[in-house]
């Protein structure tokens, strides 16, 4: 089972896994981001570690710490990066279609 099960994104999520096909790809960027602003994943992953950090468990030691701060840090690099690639394919793809719109009129 998996928590996305009903959400588009995880239809996206299994044709991205059965075919590679890029478009899925932007699709889930696009629910993704629809469900998250830019902020978002890098506040919700701050939270998540944050938690975890207070926990004082014999589990976590001290070099499981710094690996979470270092997948953080990375994740919220490619956070960025995904919204970057983003909002410059659809505004694009906005521009796009507006000048289609207009070239009717």
């Amino acid at each position: 089972m998996n928590t996305l099960e009903g959400v588009l994104l995880y239809t996206h999520y299994k044709n991205l896994l059965e075919t590679e096909d890029k478009k899925y790809a932007w699709k889930i960027l696009h629910e993704f981001f629809e469900a998250f602003d830019e902020e978002g994943p890098e506040e919700t992953l701050w939270f998540m570690l944050a938690s975890v950090m207070k926990l004082e468990s014999g589990d976590v030691d001290g070099k499981e710490r710094g690996n979470m701060i270092f997948f953080y840090e990375y994740s919220v690099a490619l956070f960025k990066a995904a919204y970057v690639l983003y909002k410059h394919h659809y505004d694009k793809k906005k521009t796009i279609n507006a000048n289609d719109a207009n070239e009717y009129e």
